[in-house]
Order: structure tokens, then C-alpha cells, then sequence
């Protein structure tokens, strides 16, 4: 019968953040969300902040869970197959032993749901997507500060103090950080068998990095530990040699390249960001590529080729106000130097302020990444640099990961919605003018109104996109909405 301080282990598996206190250590948080990507970005999360991560995909499995595994703490989406999250609440608060367990709604209508819900059936806060990761570790330390026993903070934090001591001491007693194969590949010199040469590096970076991992896991020291590190070592020479061999692992300094029917976007960025890498990551889908300059394993910027014009720079300074459409169109004609960026220009003109630049590559930046993450095949590159080019360090965006990630997979998510109506931009809408005047368009959006009024019949969604200068994303997400409301209809295909 495996002990509380296994199973813990086993539900957190490796996972801890750089520097972190140990997932074993801290407290356990089951996440219920019938969404797999929300599951997996608030995994990560979760885990990089050092809490244990259990997860279910609806609310039944997500009961059966709690009463086995007895978390901390459980994060609930509201709106799920088999048990809602209103009836998950129910179920627990009329369970003797898990009555006590706190739980926070997670729900894209918490505003609305969660007022209505908190301080009742368990429900102690509420938090509403999209949320960011910082959003998300406040809530989960802020609501197991309130509510955990009197005496346990005292205990966990000496128990994490002694681990990470613990830790620190036996990696100092091993000294055996080679710094050199560190990453997938390692700098070899010529002569040497190149596939016993990796796969040594990957032996040894599997055994550091389970040494790492168990040595914060596992506070004590004796059979537990070394069966633990056993463990995780076998498990982790079997990934890494899979990424090694389905990468196609190339170069003398760590380069990569693989197939992303392989490795998602999202899992290659992470591993850039836990290795803490500075270099180009390159993911290319048919004539389309995004580039991601990173710095110690954030992103400073993005930067496309083949994408539509939403995606260029213009667009996002009409976007905010800062350039109407006709002047940008006026500049963009009158540039007589194509190799200097406009946004150069455009502060160099006085037209916008470095802080407007800024703010406009961001959102540009993000952009790109959440539309790469609906890439489901294509290929990536990553070639490290010691320095980067002098766009990306001009720019310097220096953003998270997981942020990216988090507002992406809801995106990629809500896609799956709104191209169940609308599954190719050469789709023309009509207004149905007869609900219109009887329901009016009092109740609609701005954007929603924007999107009704240049539909006329003849436009494409793709002609949408280009006249209102918005992203595909918002335009498709408010013509589904007028399509459910029945103010508009399909009336055919423009030439494509």
C-alpha cells in the first residue's frame, strides 16, 4: 500500500518550477475542467508554483478523485458533462470527509456564476477565465492560507526549507553538472562517435535531472528517496531518448528540429522556457512560419512570413487608434526604404510613442503564437544564440510561456466552436433585416455592430477581416454570435 507521501509524489510527478519548493511538500490541488488544454495549462501552473497537480475531465471522475485522493484544495469548472460543477458541489458538501475540502469556481461567466455561488456549497471563490497564470497561484495560496489547519503553515515551510537544503547539498556533494550536455544535444568534438556521444548526454541529463527532481520531492533521505530516483531515472531516459530520436536532434550546440504532429507548439515552447534557452525557435506550416526570438527562456519576440495582413504591425496601430486606416495606407505607399521597420519610422516620424511600439508588438507577438498553436502539423527548428539579433533585443517583450499559452488554448478552444459554423473565410453573409428590426441592435456588442454593418451580401469573411482590419478571431467569433442570434445568415462562397 503505497504511503501519503507516495501518492503524493506520484500525483505531482517531476514537476517543479526552477528554484521551486517541492510539488510533495506543499499542498495537493485537483483541477476539474472538461477541457484539456485548460487542464494542462493550469498543470502547469500549478506545478511550477510547487503544488502536487491532480487533474479530472468531468465532474464524476472529478468526485471519485476527491474522495481518493483527498486534495487541498479543488479548482472546479462550473459547466461539464456527467456532473456539472454545481452538482460536484452538492455531492461534497454532503460528504462528511470532503465537506471541509475549499473549492474555487473556475467558470468563463464567474462573474455572474460565482457571486451567486461563493460562501455556498463549498464554494469559497471564484476566479473567471481567461485568467493568467499569476491570477491562478494568487487564488490557489490565498484561499489554502485561509482555510488551512492552525500549526500546518509552520510545519510545511520548515519540512520545505529542510528539502531544498537537503537538495542543494547532495547536487553540491555529486558536482557532476556538466554544463556541456546539458540540453538535447551537447557539443562534441570531432572524432567521436556522434550516437554514443548523445546517447550518454542523454543518460547523464535523465540522471541529473532525476536526481534534481527526487531530491525535492522527497525531503527525507534513505530507501524512499532512492527508490523514487530509480524510478523517475527509467522513466526519464525513455522520454528524453524519444525526443532525441523524434526530433532529429542536429548540430554541434544544441540545435533541434522536429515534426509537430510529434511534439505540439505548446510542448517545445515549454521545454525552451524549463531549460531556459536563448535562440530562434522556427515553426513552419506549409508556406506559413512564425519565428519566436526567446531569452533565458521567455519570449522577446515574434515574427511571421506568409500570414494574412491582420498579422502585420499596421494593423494593430489602427487597431488602438494610434494610425487611422487611410494614413497608414499613405505611409505605407510613401516608404522608400523597405529594409528600415515601419514602427521605427513611425516613432522616428513622431507619429507614435516607444511605449505605443511596444504595446503593438506585444499584441502582434501573441497574435502569432495564438494562431501557430492551431498549426496541428508542420515542423520546427531551434538554433540557440549566445546573443540575439538586434529586433529582438531592440524589443525585448520578455513574456512568459504559459501566459501565451493559457489565452491561446482558450482561443484554439473557442475556435473549435465557431468552425463548426464558419469553416472557411470565403463564406458570404447576409442580414436577415426582418429580425433585425424586430429585435433592434440595441443589445449588441461594438464589435458586433462593426462586423453586421459591413456584412452586405457580397463580402467574404475574408473581405470582412481586411475591411474592418480586425483579426479573423474577432470577426468569426462575432458573426457566430449574430449567426446563433439568427440576425445574419449563409447565402454562399465567394470565388476563392
Amino acid at each position: 500500500m503505497p504511503s501519503h507521501l507516495e501518492r503524493r509524489a506520484a500525483a505531482s510527478e517531476s514537476a517543479t518550477g526552477p528554484g521551486g519548493a517541492a510539488a510533495a511538500n506543499k499542498a495537493t490541488v485537483l483541477v476539474i475542467d472538461d477541457s484539456p488544454t485548460i487542464l494542462r495549462v493550469v498543470e502547469l501552473v500549478l506545478k511550477k508554483g510547487g503544488y502536487g497537480v491532480i487533474t479530472a475531465s468531468d465532474g464524476a471522475q472529478g468526485l471519485e478523485k476527491a474522495k481518493s485522493e483527498r486534495p487541498d484544495l479543488v479548482l472546479l469548472d462550473f459547466i461539464m458533462p456527467r456532473m456539472n460543477g454545481y452538482q460536484v458541489c452538492k455531492a461534497m458538501t454532503a460528504d462528511a470527509e470532503l465537506k471541509s475540502i475549499p473549492i474555487v469556481l473556475m467558470s468563463a461567466k464567474g462573474d455572474k456564476i460565482g457571486d451567486k455561488f461563493v460562501q455556498v456549497l463549498g464554494i469559497v471563490d471564484y476566479i473567471t477565465k481567461p485568467f493568467s497564470p499569476e491570477a491562478i497561484l494568487a487564488v490557489a495560496s490565498h484561499t489554502l492560507e485561509k482555510f488551512r489547519p492552525k500549526g500546518a503553515a509552520a510545519k510545511g515551510d520548515s519540512g520545505r526549507a529542510e528539502g531544498a537544503a537537503k537538495a542543494k547539498s547532495d547536487l553540491t556533494r555529486t558536482g557532476e553538472h556538466d554544463h556541456e550536455s546539458d540540453g538535447l544535444t551537447a557539443a562534441r568534438p570531432d572524432g567521436v562517435d556522434r550516437a554514443a556521444v548523445e546517447a550518454e548526454g542523454r543518460r547523464r541529463a535523465a540522471d541529473r535531472l532525476a536526481h534534481d527532481v527526487a531530491g525535492q520531492i522527497v525531503a527525507s533521505t534513505g530507501e524512499e528517496r532512492d527508490r523514487l530516483e530509480a524510478t523517475l531515472k527509467d522513466a526519464l531516459r525513455v522520454a528524453i531518448e524519444r525526443l532525441g530520436a523524434e526530433t532529429s536532434a542536429v548540430g554541434l550546440a544544441g540545435a533541434m528540429a522536429g515534426d509537430l504532429r510529434v511534439f505540439p507548439l505548446a510542448d517545445v515552447l515549454q521545454l525552451l522556457q524549463l531549460e531556459a534557452q536563448t535562440g530562434v525557435f522556427t515553426v513552419r506550416h506549409g508556406e506559413k512560419h512564425a519565428r519566436v526570438f526567446m531569452r533565458a527562456g521567455r519570449v522577446a519576440l515574434v515574427t511571421s512570413g506568409g500570414l494574412d495582413e491582420e498579422f502585420r504591425l499596421g494593423r494593430y496601430l489602427v487597431e488602438k487608434g494610434l494610425l487611422s486606416g487611410s494614413d497608414l495606407d499613405q505611409l505605407l505607399r510613401a516608404r522608400r526604404d523597405g529594409k528600415r521597420r515601419l514602427g521605427g519610422q513611425l516613432v522616428q516620424l513622431g507619429y507614435i510613442t516607444l511605449d505605443d511600439l511596444r504595446a503593438a508588438i506585444l499584441r502582434q507577438s501573441s497574435e502569432i503564437i495564438y494562431e501557430a498553436l492551431r498549426w496541428s502539423h508542420g515542423s520546427f527548428s531551434f538554433a540557440p544564440f549566445d546573443a540575439l539579433p538586434d529586433e529582438a533585443r531592440d524589443a525585448n517583450l520578455d513574456v512568459s510561456v504559459e501566459g501565451l499559452l493559457m489565452e491561446g488554448f482558450r482561443r484554439v478552444d473557442e475556435w473549435h466552436f465557431i468552425e463548426a459554423q464558419i469553416d472557411n473565410f470565403h463564406l458570404v453573409f447576409a442580414r436577415c433585416e426582418d429580425v433585425i428590426e424586430r429585435v433592434g441592435i440595441a443589445d449588441l456588442t461594438h464589435d458586433e455592430q462593426l462586423v453586421l454593418g459591413a456584412i452586405d451580401g457580397k463580402r467574404s469573411v475574408k473581405a470582412i477581416i481586411r475591411f474592418l482590419r480586425m483579426s479573423s478571431f474577432d470577426v468569426c467569433k462575432m458573426l457566430f454570435r449574430l449567426l446563433s442570434i439568427h440576425v445574419v445568415r449563409k447565402v454562399g462562397e465567394a470565388a476563392a
